[in-house]
């Protein structure tokens, strides 16, 4: 890669020794012309520039595979997130609660009770006011509510959820 400002240094110590010489300034055009002419400042400008612009596209190029990369972990993370499901609900549906393989003991339950809330669908009596201002479900009133048998949009009540643990 090429030092820009060491090519620039040299062709200002020519430039200035030709205005010595001549007895001109430094910025008569004419001095700066001849100046350009024997050194290669133009081509390291060139160079430089054109390297400036492969490190944009590339730059470019990588925030686009970047937003590719984080979408398809996204989306490993739902797949496993899936399959450690479906392994804790296999266990339990076979009765099996603790399971020792070679490399690992993986053992199954289930969560406690509790509630999915999907809060755009929550009508906003279901929510209080946090600090914030951020309307959020109130989880106490909707637990009242839920007890007397009230139905609310936007809630699902669930028995607890199959969860799974592996100790090495």
């Amino acid at each position: 890669m090429t030092n820009i400002k060491a090519h620039v240094e040299a062709f200002n110590r020519l430039r200035d020794a030709y205005a010595r010489s001549f007895d001109l300034d430094r910025d008569d055009p004419a001095i700066i012309d001849t100046v350009e002419g024997e050194t290669d400042i133009t081509a390291v400008i060139q160079a430089s520039y054109e390297r400036w612009e492969t490190i944009i596209r590339n730059a470019e190029s990588l925030k686009d595979y970047i937003a590719r990369l984080d979408e398809r972990a996204k989306s490993m993370t739902t797949a496993a997130k899936t399959l450690k499901q479906d392994i804790a609900e296999a266990m339990l549906d076979c009765g099996m609660k603790t399971l020792r393989l070679p490399m690992v003991t993986l053992t199954a339950g289930t969560t406690k009770p509790g509630i999915e809330i999907t809060p755009e669908a929550l009508p906003d009596a279901y929510k209080c006011d946090k600090v914030t201002t951020v309307r959020v479900p109130d989880r106490d009133m909707i637990a009242v509510e839920l007890e007397a048998g009230l139905s609310i949009p936007g809630v699902r009540q669930h028995n607890g959820r199959a969860m799974l643990s592996a100790r090495v």
